[in-house]
């Protein structure tokens, strides 16, 4: 339970410095390009740490690092796209309807466990995603409207999940995650700096110490929102159909209520729900 906490506050982080982010106009891709680089730079210091080294023989998981670093930036892409043409409620229920695929892997694939408190927990969890990311009766009209950018985002999203879980099921020890993450957050900072020249060239992006600084607050939460997710799975008896929609809820609830005390975002009285129904989904989820 340790390590899915960690991994929440950090990835709830994330949305905390996103949101501040946007209050001091720093411009998101540049700083996510540094935010890359930033992470891959922390697997590179625990594996100096460690005593292990980064270049030895090709590890059999290199392929699927590199494509995980490949969805990293495609990922942010349709994300932001989908918040600019449909709304960041849109983008939110997208990307956190996303665990219901992982975990139907889980039950058909890799045969965990369907039960009654697992079915109900996952129920109200997907209510409550939509009831706390939806904030206004035109977000939900878009949503309705224009589903097709959110459906690319949640079937992507889902299919990153399968693939950190499918590379920690058979590929991945312990010793293995700091060097996995480098390759993936490494290669997505190649890819995201090519997009970003070519930006720069047409002046359509620039850097400035603004985006370094978020870039550098960015990364560190980054690396360790997954590197903990990777405890949790291989170190938590309740498997990846449990895991992952607990992770997802109390990213919801935790930068619900932070963006709530921090930043004085209201809550509609179908926010309040929201959050009442993610703390049943998370007593459900859990119920042993």
């Amino acid at each position: 339970m340790v390590y899915i906490l960690l991994s929440t506050l950090c990835a709830c982080s994330l949305y905390w410095i996103f949101t501040l982010m946007g209050k001091n106009n720093v411009q998101r891709f540049p700083a996510i390009v540094i935010n890359y680089f930033v992470a891959a730079a922390c697997g590179i210091f625990f594996l100096f740490a460690d005593g292990q080294q980064l270049f030895d023989a090709a590890p059999q998981w290199l392929p699927f690092s590199l494509l995980l670093g490949t969805l990293f930036v495609v990922g942010f892409y349709l994300i932001a796209k989908t918040t600019q043409e449909v709304g960041v409620g849109a983008s939110s229920v997208a990307s956190k309807l996303s665990m219901i695929i992982p975990v139907m892997v889980a039950f058909v694939a890799y045969k965990e466990p369907i039960t009654l408190y697992k079915i109900l927990g996952i129920s109200l969890a997907l209510c409550s995603v939509f009831l706390v990311s939806i904030k206004s009766k035109e977000e939900w009209s878009n949503l309705t409207h224009h589903l097709k950018l959110p459906f690319v985002v949640l079937v992507l999203s889902g299919f990153i999940e399968i693939l950190v879980d499918y590379c920690r099921r058979f590929y991945l020890q312990d010793s293995d995650f700091s060097k996995f993450l480098v390759f993936s957050f490494g290669f997505a900072g190649v890819l995201g700096l090519i997009l970003l020249s070519g930006n720069l060239i047409r002046r359509k992006a620039s850097v400035g110490m603004r985006e370094i600084v978020a870039g550098i607050v960015l990364g560190i939460p980054n690396y360790f929102s997954i590197f903990f997710l990777l405890k949790a799975l291989k170190h938590t008896n309740w498997g990846s159909s449990v895991i992952f929609p607990l992770n997802n809820i109390l990213i919801i609830l935790i930068a619900t209520l932070g963006g709530y005390l921090f930043f004085g975002e209201k809550l509609t009285p179908q926010n309040r729900l929201g959050a009442l129904l993610a703390v049943l989904a998370i007593v459900a989820i859990t119920w042993q």
